[in-house]
């Protein structure tokens, strides 16, 4: 092979394999509700334009008349949800069967690149309040369905607990910029142009 071709051949595996453009969801005007078994005090109030700050709150009593807040943030590539349960007395949890609490998040378009949702993780769990709310249930997540298309995600919980955090990765579905696309195009042109040569 030539070093020309070579090179060319080189040139078109590196725009071939570049990544695409680091798409996220600041900026983005994006949904968000939840609904319950329980009481809704205050729905979220939507939509919120992602950035900095909790985007989404709202709060629910259960039968037991403990107030629970719940907190979505969104952030470039990924989500936390939040429970709190206002007054806590050493007793905040409560269990209900899946459909205690759902949350749905849609609308999210990524700035920056096209590509829908390829996979959304939950990569973290944590329960900070000591004593019984975390511990009755060995202090595990309780997230009992979690499910997304091209731009919503939707979850649900079968358990509250004062002092969880949760936190989702959302793994975006790659899309070459049309740029990209163009390159690749003139590199493997050019690559057929060579060989008819030699």
């Amino acid at each position: 092979m030539s070093k020309q071709l070579t090179q060319l051949v080189m040139l078109v595996a590196a725009i071939a394999l570049a990544p695409a453009a680091h798409a996220n969801l600041l900026g983005d005007s994006v949904t968000a509700g939840f609904s319950t078994n329980q009481t809704i005090n205050s729905q979220f109030a939507s939509p919120a334009v992602v950035g900095a700050g909790t985007e989404f709150n709202g709060t629910l009593t259960d039968v037991f008349g403990q107030v629970w807040d719940i907190a979505l943030d969104v952030g470039a590539t990924q989500f936390t949800v939040g429970f709190l349960e206002r007054n806590h007395n050493g007793n905040g949890n409560i269990s209900s069967g899946s459909d205690l609490l759902g949350i749905g998040l849609s609308d999210l378009d990524w700035l920056g690149g096209p590509g829908g949702i390829l996979s959304v993780v939950n990569s973290g769990y944590s329960c900070s309040s000591p004593g019984f709310s975390c511990d009755a249930f060995g202090n595990f997540p309780h997230l009992s369905t979690l499910s997304f298309t091209d731009n919503s995600v939707t979850l649900g919980f079968n358990v509250l607990q004062h002092g969880e955090v949760y936190t989702f990765d959302i793994n975006r579905n790659e899309v070459p910029e049309p740029a990209s696309l163009a390159l690749l195009g003139l590199g493997l042109a050019g690559l057929a142009g060579l060989r008819r040569r030699h």
